[in-house]
């Protein structure tokens, strides 16, 4: 479908040259029975050349296509109604290409608010240099969490105090779906004052997709989920429910930021040789969950009972991130796949799979 859009925008494009080519008397074009003066056909050319270039970006995937679009087809427009007699079918392909023109603002939208939280989020950490992570900073910490510190090659290197993790996810957004959705997400993470911002697109079918953020910020949560980046489907926000399951998502997602673990609003309690329980308060708000760990240190799984929703009814439910493969990014091993399941009465659910394509830790991070 966007080759089809890509197809339209670049044939309405050239169907503009018409005007010029009559307007200079190039040769005749028997379509064109109004006369056409050269000032006018510059303004024809000047439409053929804003479509074909709005083409270029649509097919770079430029966040900024959407512009030279608006401006394609009110030029094309005006001229339309100028020689409406002529021209009048045009407007049929210019509302073909408005409605992308206008989703894609939309998105672009949606991405600047991501953009001016993150750099609202990293604007806050505490400028000062990195502590340097040592074994001694392990000595307090159970056995299975310090060796799993020391497996990620986090001992020796700088605290991770900010982040950026690039996703590749495979997601199905209720049980009974058999079908999954692709979607591409990268998150941000401040470490020193807790928080995250996570940003998707999800790829429903072709030219219908969906735009997600979630956000932890100061102990608070909130998940938004808007179609095409216009129309919301999901807006929820600071109460208990999501606080709580929000909070929990950032504990269990330190394991690609080891030295987040020494964080003192983390604590650390032994459950057995290979497993911690982590609770996390911050703000006004508390979560936990347990670790699982090979004898070498590498996660397993990390189980918590999280609320599935944020509504009134929503129950809690165990809820696992297991881990299936693992990498090094930036001299650091994390999990590299996870899948994540909710335990239901009824059977386990599956509901995404996770490949993390890229890591960046500190002065690396940048927007995307």
């Amino acid at each position: 479908m966007r080759y089809f859009l890509l197809a339209v925008i670049c044939l309405h494009g050239l169907i503009h040259l018409l005007g010029f080519v009559k307007a200079f008397a190039i040769s005749p074009v028997k379509e064109l029975t109004l006369p056409i003066s050269k000032a006018w056909g510059i303004l024809w050319l000047l439409a053929a050349i804003q479509f074909l270039l709005t083409a270029a970006l649509c097919f770079g995937e430029s966040r900024y296509w959407w512009l030279s679009g608006a401006v394609a087809i009110v030029i094309s427009q005006i001229l339309i109604i100028g020689f409406w007699e002529d021209a009048r079918f045009g407007t049929v392909a210019n509302l073909m290409i408005l409605p992308a023109v206008l989703a894609a603002f939309f998105t672009y939208n949606f991405h600047r608010e991501t953009t001016r939280q993150v750099e609202q989020m990293i604007g806050r950490l505490a400028a000062r240099e990195p502590m340097i992570v040592t074994d001694t900073l392990l000595t307090d910490l159970p056995s299975p969490v310090a060796r799993w510190i020391r497996r990620s090659g986090m001992v020796g290197k700088p605290e991770i105090y900010r982040a950026q993790v690039a996703q590749a996810i495979r997601m199905q957004m209720k049980p009974e779906q058999k079908d999954w959705l692709s979607a591409t997400a990268v998150q941000y993470y401040a470490v020193r004052q807790p928080a995250f911002i996570w940003e998707t697109t999800v790829q429903m079918m072709p030219l219908v997709y969906f735009l997600g953020r979630d956000r932890f910020n100061g102990g608070k949560g909130q998940m938004q989920i808007q179609l095409w980046g216009a129309f919301a489907m999901v807006d929820s926000k600071d109460n208990e429910k999501i606080n709580t399951g929000t909070m929990q998502r950032y504990l269990g997602e330190i394991v690609w930021l080891p030295s987040a673990a020494l964080h003192p609003a983390i604590r650390w309690e032994a459950v057995d040789d290979n497993s911690a329980r982590a609770t996390m308060t911050y703000g006004e708000t508390t979560g936990s969950g347990i670790f699982h760990f090979t004898p070498d240190g590498d996660l397993v799984s990390f189980n918590a009972m999280r609320y599935m929703g944020s509504e009134e009814n929503a129950r809690q439910h165990e809820w696992i991130i297991t881990a299936e493969n693992w990498r090094t990014f930036n001299g650091i091993r994390v999990p590299s796949k996870v899948r994540a399941t909710w335990k239901l009465p009824e059977e386990d659910w599956t509901w995404l799979q996770m490949e993390i394509t890229d890591v960046r830790y500190n002065e690396q991070v940048e927007m995307q």
